[in-house]
């Protein structure tokens, strides 16, 4: 009989631990996604303010219909871009600091530099998928 209660003592325990564990896990990944969430709407928010103007250029951008899909972009001057390829083109003469707005884009996670300039090409970036959305729903 004390073999048994012993057993079914121990099946118990590890069943509420495993549980426990399991429970834990779950609900703190909620809690850290919501955290997640949360933190990207006041970067965005902040930022928005900061640089409403080139806000309002690029959520006029991913509005368009016919770019639907379309998520990168380069940085030029008015004159001396050429050929860039597909994407949006923000131009250093219209932004002031434009070249530092977007190191802060990165690194605030925004966007993602997918190539560097060389050889006369300009740099490429990418729109990243929780800022598209924020700057779709943005009402400035």
């Amino acid at each position: 009989m004390e073999f048994i209660d012993v057993g079914i003592g121990f099946l118990v325990g590890t069943a509420t631990g495993t549980c426990g564990s399991y429970f834990a896990v779950k609900y703190t990944d909620i809690r850290k996604k919501k955290e997640h969430s949360s933190n990207q709407k006041k970067i965005f928010k902040s930022l928005s303010k900061e640089h409403h103007k080139l806000f309002v250029e690029m959520k006029s951008d991913l509005n368009n219909p016919k770019e639907r899909y379309q998520f990168d972009f380069y940085l030029g001057h008015r004159q001396g871009l050429s050929s860039h390829g597909d994407g949006y083109v923000y131009y250093i003469d219209e932004h002031p600091e434009l070249e530092s707005i977007i190191k802060l884009l990165q690194s605030k996670s925004c966007i993602s530099k997918i190539s560097s300039g060389y050889k006369g090409h300009v740099s490429q970036y990418r729109f990243n998928e929780w800022f598209v959305n924020q700057l779709i729903k943005w009402n400035p």
